[in-house]
């Protein structure tokens, strides 16, 4: 199942989709996702403390 899902990912057909031109188009968006993830797990933390 998690090759499934490796091969997939980096083997879709991504031309003309967001940063798919640049070099390192999936580390960017990788890297984005984490800092997205991040922030939500702080926001419900912090909140979560508060009460």
């Amino acid at each position: 199942m998690p090759l499934n899902f490796i091969t997939s990912f980096f083997g879709m057909n991504t031309n003309g989709m967001f940063l798919s031109q640049t070099e390192n188009g999936t580390f960017v968006l990788s890297i984005a996702m984490l800092v997205i993830v991040m922030i939500l797990i702080f926001v419900f933390w912090f909140k979560s403390k508060k009460e």
